[in-house]
């Protein structure tokens, strides 16, 4: 008698363990699936957004393409090629290729390479250059150490500006476009009076090559040379219209400004 109470025990504790088995097989199925949709569901939501935010890009790029375009042909329209190529080769790499981009690029590219081979003539050494504010003229380094100045609409020399006598390692117009700045490997930096070509003065003495640039309203300029005994950049500030020096601060190249 006992046995079989015992044996019947047994059996309903092995019931009731399997049942639970099933119950948590079933729940664990049941959360498993609710994951498998949430994740489904959040990839199609990412997909949607991420397909939104292309096909928003892409009418972005078709607009910016569109504005390009039409600059370039505003800029052919007033007789300036150079600058009609750039604003046409920058829609063509934005994916515009109508036959509209294509009449307008055949009507830049003649003038383009006729003011390429005139400037390959020039021996440029293809240092730095400089557009002046209303961009009608830019200035490009020849390897004589001499700075020329062209006009941009029709590719003529305008100008020479010569007195270096090491590599020109930068070049800067005023904001008014009157005067241009130029630093050199000599260890001078030299502002040039831009109607006449004559030198206004020289800041000279630095101890290496010199960079230098007007202040934003040209009051003011600075020039940086590089002190590499002791690793670091000593900038100095000079008055723009008498060429005295105003203030220099040597920077640490880790640490910074020193005070």
């Amino acid at each position: 008698m006992r046995q079989h109470r015992k044996t019947i025990l047994l059996a309903r504790t092995a019931v009731m363990t399997l049942a639970l088995l099933t119950c948590l097989t079933g729940v664990g199925a049941y959360l498993a699936f609710q994951q498998r949709n949430e994740a489904q569901a959040q990839r199609q939501v990412a997909d949607e957004q991420r397909s939104t935010a292309e096909a928003r890009a892409t009418h972005i790029q078709q607009q910016l393409a569109k504005f390009y375009v039409e600059q370039g042909r505003q800029a052919l329209i007033a007789e300036h090629p150079m600058q009609a190529a750039v604003y046409l080769s920058t829609a063509y790499q934005l994916g515009e290729v109508g036959p509209i981009l294509r009449l307008l690029l055949a009507q830049a590219m003649p003038p383009i390479d006729a003011q390429r081979l005139s400037v390959e003539s020039t021996d440029l050494a293809g240092g730095p250059a400089a557009f002046s504010p209303d961009g009608t003229r830019i200035v490009l380094v020849s390897a004589d150490h001499t700075a020329h100045m062209w006009d941009t609409a029709h590719w003529r020399r305008l100008s020479a500006f010569s007195g270096h006598t090491n590599v020109i390692q930068s070049v800067q117009f005023s904001a008014d476009g009157t005067r241009l700045i130029t630093g050199s490997h000599d260890g001078t930096a030299k502002v040039w009076e831009v109607a006449t070509g004559h030198l206004l003065y020289s800041l000279d003495n630095h101890p290496s090559p010199v960079e230098a640039a007007f202040s934003r309203d040209s009051t003011r300029i600075v020039t940086t040379v590089h002190d590499t005994q002791r690793a670091r950049l000593v900038a100095q500030v000079w008055n723009a219209a008498t060429g005295h020096l105003l203030s220099s601060t040597p920077i640490d190249v880790a640490r910074g400004p020193r005070p």
